[in-house]
């Protein structure tokens, strides 16, 4: 960061954007020597990261400082901007609400080729698994499904975890799931990933806190059918029955619900995977977020 710091007061740049601070409480100093000669603004992709421990302990210290240092914060939903003025961290007028766009990356790592259907039918849980993605909520739920659709379907969970799964796993083989369930517990390589979404029915976000997801905007960038939590930026960024299916965070009975009914009705899953697409390219392109970055920096510059 010192570095960093006096290759800019060289170059003079019109404004410097963070995305992450690895140590905010060492970042920070370094942050009000760039305020000397250039505006700085940060992206807050997780608001509640604290929350639930997925900051470290050196991450943690002096988070809550660090705002004061920027002279806007960007946040990926008006339930992020609702809980920064809750916790009164930032001001109003600092906080700006642009959407995250789809992680359309990922296409390009194995060309452009025509989705494959999944044969069974496959429920994707991927990314990183904590405690709060809900994944025993969503075991539970697959488990309800009646028996005949559940020997036609498999759940897919892929990532690196962030807890023991063992119970987990008990819980799956004691609901006679481990014929079903497909665990791939480990960090799954870039390359990888294009296969397991392109596969996929329907990518499932049974989440019980988070403020936006990567997985979700991976899920948009290969227009796929969301099954997910009624919370935070998820919430408004997906229209219940239009891209997909919105459950009440933590409940059984409803994911099973919502499940079954994108399961079983291929010509709803059609649809919502078109109206993902829509959304893609319209609402959520990087043109349109693009376009709302930069009234953030007129702003600040002018």
């Amino acid at each position: 960061m010192a570095q960093f710091v006096g290759r800019l007061r060289r170059q003079q740049p019109d404004i410097v954007h963070f995305q992450w601070l690895p140590i905010p409480a060492v970042d920070s100093f370094h942050v009000r020597k760039i305020r000397g000669f250039a505006p700085t603004v940060l992206t807050l992709h997780n608001t509640g990261a604290l929350a639930h421990g997925s900051v470290s302990r050196l991450q943690g210290s002096g988070f809550r400082r660090v705002f004061d240092n920027f002279s806007a914060v960007i946040v990926h939903s008006q339930f992020s901007k609702r809980r920064l003025l809750e916790k009164k961290w930032v001001s109003e007028d600092r906080i700006h609400v642009i959407p995250h766009g789809p992680l359309q990356y990922y296409n390009s790592e194995d060309g452009c080729h025509p989705q494959r259907s999944a044969q069974p039918q496959t429920l994707l849980f991927f990314g990183r698994i904590e405690a709060y993605k809900g994944l025993d909520v969503l075991i539970q739920a697959f488990a309800r499904l009646p028996r005949d659709l559940i020997n036609n379907t498999r759940l897919v969970i892929a990532g690196s975890a962030g807890f023991d799964l063992g119970p987990l796993q008990k819980l799956s083989k004691r609901l006679q799931l481990e014929e079903r369930i497909r665990w791939e517990v480990r960090f799954i390589p870039e390359e990888e990933i294009p296969a397991l979404f392109r596969a996929a029915s329907v990518v499932v976000l049974p989440y019980l806190d988070i403020d936006q997801s990567g997985v979700l905007m991976t899920a948009v960038a290969f227009d796929k059918a969301i099954v997910a939590s009624r919370i935070g930026g998820i919430a408004e960024t997906i229209q219940d029955g239009v891209h997909g299916l919105l459950t009440e965070p933590g409940n059984v009975g409803s994911l099973t619900k919502a499940l079954e009914s994108v399961l079983t009705n291929a010509e709803l899953r059609h649809s919502m995977e078109n109206s993902v697409r829509q959304l893609r390219t319209g609402e959520l392109s990087w043109e349109s977020v693009a376009q709302k970055t930069f009234a953030v920096y007129r702003q600040i510059c002018g």
